[in-house]
């Protein structure tokens, strides 16, 4: 078998929450024996991969939705945002009163003050409704999140990729998200790439980037430094900030739980992230 190149993003894909399945991991210990390159590519910025997906060592990450390139332990591409956009987003978003993260290569850096609410995400379940173990899991996970985020006093100060908003209705004390993505894309859309997010209600919103910056570009990084023929890639996932991954790929794979709009333009729908759909699609494709 030809060796191929396989394009994957994390959340929805192959992890749920901080978890991947026994199929998923023995997907990757096949495709990994067969000899196939591994590329995750994902939205989170370098602090945020962590946990199982740290020590996984897939060796190449595309991250902060295109805008930093790792292969090995080297950052080999970074564009981080203009000052300029830089300052028009963050007066934005405070002008609007909505709740952000910053996301940077060494932290996921939140406003001074912010922090306690912005850890409402990821709040620990009652102990009477869940296990011991799943208890410890989740505060495990709080306390891991409480570690990569920074609170600054002077968000200018610091290098940014992009920039991550929250509309979970936990968040604004009852009163919603001040502002929908159909505001965001009639005030920015035109200056900004604005992607939403669907991973859950808890977790929704959207990211702000300059444009031109998307997991196609990190791919051209990674495919000039493998030199791998074009009809040798892959790409799954199953989100809106996938789409120019998906595109770009000669074969594209959406996640049973993907949006119509991922899942219509892509050649191939798996199961979804709850009943191992990656692994069924490495197998369909007989990469495994």
């Amino acid at each position: 078998m030809n060796k191929k190149i396989i394009f994957f993003d994390a959340d929805g894909t192959i992890v749920k929450g901080s978890n991947i399945s026994p199929l998923t991991l023995e997907a990757f210990k096949k495709l990994k024996e067969n000899g196939h390159i591994l590329v995750l590519s994902t939205g989170r910025a370098i602090p945020a991969i962590d946990g199982i997906l740290k020590d996984m060592n897939f060796g190449n990450t595309i991250c902060s939705g295109g805008g930093v390139v790792v292969i090995g332990d080297k950052i080999v591409y970074s564009r981080p945002m203009s000052k300029e956009s830089q300052k028009e987003l963050l007066d934005y978003f405070d002008k609007h009163n909505v709740l952000y993260n910053l996301e940077a290569n060494d932290y996921i850096y939140i406003k001074k003050g912010y922090k306690e609410k912005y850890l409402r995400l990821f709040q620990l379940p009652d102990k009477e409704t869940v296990t011991i173990e799943e208890y410890n899991k989740h505060k495990a996970m709080l306390e891991k999140v409480s570690s990569r985020t920074k609170e600054v006093d002077d968000a200018m100060e610091i290098d940014i990729n992009k920039l991550h908003y929250y509309a979970a209705d936990i968040l604004y004390d009852g009163g919603g998200c001040p502002i929908s993505y159909d505001d965001l894309e009639r005030d920015l859309g035109e200056k900004y790439k604005c992607v939403p997010l669907s991973l859950s209600k808890l977790f929704a919103g959207g990211e702000v980037c300059e444009i031109g910056v998307s997991k196609k570009g990190g791919m051209e990084v990674i495919l000039k430094h493998y030199k791998v023929n074009k009809e040798d890639i892959y790409a799954i996932g199953d989100d809106y900030n996938d789409i120019e991954m998906l595109e770009y790929a000669t074969t594209s794979i959406a996640m049973g739980n993907a949006p119509k709009q991922v899942k219509d333009m892509c050649d191939y729908v798996t199961d979804d992230v709850d009943n191992d759909g990656f692994y069924h699609a490495m197998k369909h494709f007989g990469l495994i």
